[in-house]
């Protein structure tokens, strides 16, 4: 195991060994919590990701809230009914004991030196490589959940809840996809294209990634495609609070899937709560990008050409 890839296993170990200290905190001192707000949102169990679909929510109360909330700022491990690609979601706000807050502030700093450690890594099979590692100590683990912060906050006043929807764009030149999604292979050093796949597993990551390479091998090199993935809604908030000068301040959109938490001695904030997501119209979803041909040139990697580049080639 590479030096590197020992630094990010250390920091996984040393993240997940303080939050599970700051569970047993928070669950010892519950009656020192003041939940101002939890909801309850339902994972899903299957790989794909519908953006139309309402999504219900439940609001918390007593036990069952206190348990959420200390689960969603806690929690690195995967539930039995939760899917790899899912996290756990627990929006709310909270007040806590002030020595709790700095350990919550201090798990922030140790999430935001896992990221950095699993960052510097060389690629996606030394990353790969790293969780796997923290896995065989730990058990399954979300590395989404390992690395979201929570968000502290001072003197809030006011906070109202609201999904925000979308598809997440990431723009390429064929060349350089081609080149990331090279490293991605089980051996990086094979750039030979077209790619034998005869002797490889039909539903494997290797078997997409070199079927996605050979079609990407018939595309010019300078041509720009877009990687086009379909976001579940995701929570968001306006934070209204007053800055240390005691004058009213906004946050228009910070994210949301944890509690919001700050000191219990702060008044309750007034909360819009968070509402069911009603879902989105098929038409509002198909042209969120109209540039891009709605039909993917390769659906496994969600993979699409500009519209003009395609027409031209079926002319």
């Amino acid at each position: 195991m590479s030096t590197s890839i020992m630094s990010a296993v250390e920091h996984g170990y040393a993240l997940i060994a303080a939050l599970k200290e700051l569970r047993t905190s928070l669950d010892v001192r519950r009656d020192q919590l003041r939940v101002d707000a939890a909801y309850g949102i339902d994972m899903r169990n299957k790989d794909e990701v519908d953006p139309k679909a309402a999504i219900e929510i439940v609001q918390l109360e007593g036990e069952a809230a206190i348990d959420a909330v200390i689960k969603g700022l806690t929690s690195v491990a995967l539930e039995p009914e939760q899917h790899v690609k899912e996290t756990l979601r627990v929006p709310g706000a909270v007040g806590l004991p002030c020595d709790l807050l700095e350990v919550v502030a201090q798990t922030n700093e140790m999430r935001k030196g896992m990221r950095q450690a699993m960052e510097s890594l060389g690629g996606e099979m030394e990353r790969r490589k790293a969780w796997r590692n923290i896995l065989r100590a730990e058990g399954p683990i979300s590395g989404k959940q390992a690395l979201r912060l929570t968000q502290v906050l001072v003197n809030p006043t006011r906070l109202s809840f609201f999904w925000a929807t979308g598809s997440s764009v990431k723009r390429y030149q064929v060349a350089a996809l081609r080149a990331e999604l090279i490293q991605q292979l089980p051996d990086p050093t094979d750039t030979s294209t077209p790619y034998d796949v005869s002797g490889v597993p039909p539903k494997s990551v290797e078997m997409t990634l070199k079927t996605g390479l050979n079609l990407l091998a018939r595309l010019p090199m300078d041509e720009y495609v877009a990687i086009q993935r379909p976001v579940r809604p995701h929570i968001r908030a306006r934070v209204d609070f007053m800055d240390l000068a005691g004058s009213p301040a906004l946050l228009k959109s910070v994210l949301a899937p944890v509690p919001f938490v700050y000191d219990v001695a702060t008044p309750p904030p007034s909360i819009k709560p968070l509402g069911d997501y009603e879902g989105l119209a098929e038409r509002d979803f198909q042209f969120s990008h109209a540039k891009l041909d709605p039909e993917p040139y390769f659906g496994p990697l969600n993979v699409h050409r500009y519209l003009k580049k395609a027409a031209e080639q079926n002319e």
